[in-house]
């Protein structure tokens, strides 16, 4: 009766380790995902202001060149 216990408490912490394994690799998939996400949006975020701060800039200039 003994082995069975010892050998129900042995499986039962080879299933939480393995539930603990997986868990942790499923967490980490998710997170590098999201950070890949969250770096693509901000790369168009940039794009778009690197853009509108040239058009600004070229506004600027062809104001100032207008006035001269």
């Amino acid at each position: 009766m003994q082995e069975f216990f010892v050998s129900l408490l042995g499986g039962y912490f080879a299933g939480a380790s393995v539930v603990a394994v997986i868990g942790k690799m499923l967490i980490g998939n998710s997170l590098k995902k999201s950070v890949k996400r969250f770096e693509h949006e901000l790369s168009i975020k940039k794009d778009v202001l690197q853009a509108d701060l040239s058009l600004f800039a070229c506004h600027q200039n062809l104001v100032v060149a207008n006035f001269e």
